[in-house]
């Protein structure tokens, strides 16, 4: 399968992208079905389910990072 954040080639079976980190998959809140990571309703039930993201702290602004609650 093809990783759906760097886009790179992984195994069918992995969990996590073993290039960038990023988790594949999340259970649905609502019947515990494993979900993409990449989507916000469940295929199974339909249930509304919060996508993984990631953020790069570097790449913030201080601004932004203080926003957030982390300093350096």
């Amino acid at each position: 399968m093809i990783c759906f954040k760097c886009k790179k080639n992984i195994d069918d079976d992995s969990n996590y992208c073993k290039y960038c980190g990023v988790k594949l998959a999340q259970q649905c809140p609502e019947c515990g079905a494993a979900v993409p990571a990449d989507v916000r309703f469940c295929p199974q039930c339909d249930a509304l389910v919060q996508a993984q993201v990631g953020i790069d702290w570097d790449a913030l602004t201080k601004e932004a990072k203080t926003a957030f609650g982390k300093e350096d």
